[in-house]
């Protein structure tokens, strides 16, 4: 019953260990003398200017909110309950060009 998550559980146990491997190998290799000219951020050469903590208005957080229910619902939509005419019309440029061509052809 359980034999079908064995591959599941191999990719996932490869998963951690990929991670584990890439967190050591960059302990090992990374810098190992951190001084203020090196922790110092970079932004284009140019000298950072106050804080990179700043405040982000509420109706930022709002319209991201909005794009992604809007989002998850259009992905979600059942097209099999439209008509034809309006899945004809919806999936029309979903096609590849040879799709297309035997289309036109037929």
């Amino acid at each position: 019953m359980l034999e079908g998550y064995i591959p599941v559980l191999i990719m996932m146990v490869g998963a951690v260990a990929f991670a584990v491997l890439n967190v050591t190998v960059s302990k090992i290799l990374g810098p190992r003398k951190p001084n203020p000219e090196k922790l110092s951020t970079y932004e284009s050469g140019v000298e950072p200017v106050g804080s990179a903590h700043s405040r982000f208005s509420v109706k930022y957080y709002m319209a991201a909110m909005l794009f992604i229910i809007f989002d998850i619902e259009v992905v979600s939509y059942d097209f099999e309950s439209l008509d034809n005419e309006t899945q004809e019309y919806l999936t029309k440029y979903a096609r590849t060009p040879a799709e297309r061509q035997s289309a036109i052809e037929n």
